[in-house]
């Protein structure tokens, strides 16, 4: 068994760091899962890095977590909606 090195282990995590940095980021908010995990599933297809959120509270979460360029909203929900 090969061990990989202290520095190649951080050159590889660096790439993915990077690489990850220039991947445009969707958060989609909707509350029916039929509906979210169809949107996630085109949207995943087309090469982008999606993130979801079931609610709207939830969902302000998911943003502050970790920003997204686009959040794809659904202005209809229960409790905090779009």
């Amino acid at each position: 068994m090969r061990l990989a090195s202290a520095s190649g282990v951080a050159i590889a995590a660096a790439a993915r760091y990077e690489s990850r940095m220039n991947e445009p980021r969707v958060l989609v908010i909707d509350d029916d899962d039929d509906i979210r995990g169809l949107v996630v599933e085109l949207l995943q297809r087309a090469g982008l890095q999606v993130d979801q959120a079931a609610d709207g509270r939830a969902g302000l979460r998911a943003f502050h977590q970790s920003p997204a360029d686009l959040i794809v909203l659904d202005v209809s929900m229960p409790e905090l909606d779009g």
